[in-house]
């Protein structure tokens, strides 16, 4: 029989401890397969800003379904599931609802962890499908009221307003490639005009119109609301057009000031890239087609002229 000796017993001992140690860190640092995932994140509206109720999202690892649930009334979600590996792994998260086009959002898990961890989505309204200012300048003709046998009043309102502000910036010699182009979107209906700037934004338009329109005493009555994606105007600018000739909306003619609001948006739109030349050019022809300067036009002239460094493109030398 072997003696007992005191310190190989406590060396043994210690080598038993430093063992479950190891084991220990081993199960922090590698989770084991079934631990499980956790990913938080909110689905929103881009025309309100506001978060989307009961919206799907499934979490797939290839075409296999993980988990799923709704999104709750803030338009938030936490979804739960277990990838069967502590490796890295590529899980696709699948949003569906009937208002919205759908779409999909790439997370990765390793060893339960989701990178990241809080997912952020902007979902595109159906209504919204197809619209865009194309990234010209100009803008997006959105819904407008109107009475009944009234028909396509966006498409007319896009062409009015063509129209009327091409005639004027033609006669102060505007160059052709600062001339604004207006789309349509049947579909973009603001809850109130304040959202109008939203729907600029998402629309990526200058300039978002909306409004209202009512038989006039020789043609229409038009309450057009004037947002912008800057937020030059807000609230956004109303501007009433009295007797228009809907009809023949080529030949419609509107208000200085609807004009003069698109142009001085178009004119923070060169701002932003940089083209300051343009952004003078684009002011001089809103003070022109309004008859003197406004607040809103006299800063962003003063800004791009302090940019541009050469006040002398002024007509006098002058602001």
């Amino acid at each position: 029989m072997r003696p007992f000796s005191l310190s190989s017993h406590r060396a043994s001992g210690s080598l038993g401890i430093l063992a479950l140690a190891g084991l220990a860190w081993l199960f922090q640092a590698a989770p084991a397969p079934g631990a499980a995932t956790i990913v938080q994140g909110k689905v929103t509206d881009p025309t309100t800003e506001s978060g989307v109720s009961g919206v799907e999202v499934t979490a797939l690892r290839g075409d296999r379904s993980l988990g799923s649930v709704l999104t709750e009334d803030d338009g938030r979600f936490l979804v739960t599931f277990d990838v069967g590996t502590s490796d890295r792994v590529y899980v696709t998260l699948r949003l569906e609802h009937d208002g919205y086009e759908a779409r999909t959002e790439q997370i990765t898990v390793t060893g339960a962890q989701p990178v990241p961890p809080f997912v952020s989505v902007v979902l595109r309204p159906n209504a919204l499908s197809g619209c865009s200012g194309g990234g010209a300048p100009g803008g997006v003709v959105g819904y407008f009221t109107g009475p009944a046998g009234a028909e396509d009043l966006s498409d007319k309102m896009a062409i009015a307003l063509t129209y009327s502000l091409l005639t004027r910036i033609q006669r102060v010699h505007v160059p052709s490639d600062l001339q604004p182009s207006f789309g349509t979107c049947q579909g973009a209906k603001p809850r109130n005009p304040l959202d109008g700037p939203k729907f600029a934004r998402f629309l990526e338009a200058d300039v978002f119109v909306s409004g209202t329109v009512k038989q006039g005493a020789q043609g229409f009555d038009v309450a057009a609301y004037v947002s912008d994606r800057y937020d030059l105007y807000m609230p956004p600018l109303r501007a009433l057009n009295v007797d228009v000739d809907l009809d023949d909306p080529g030949a419609a003619d509107l208000d200085e000031e609807t004009h003069a609001a698109v142009l001085v948006a178009i004119a923070r739109r060169y701002e932003e890239e940089a083209r300051f030349a343009e952004c003078v050019d684009v002011t001089v022809a809103a003070e022109q087609i309004l008859g003197g300067l406004t607040p809103v036009i006299e800063a962003e002239r003063a800004r791009c002229q302090q940019r541009l460094g050469n006040i002398g493109l002024l007509p006098g030398g002058g602001p």
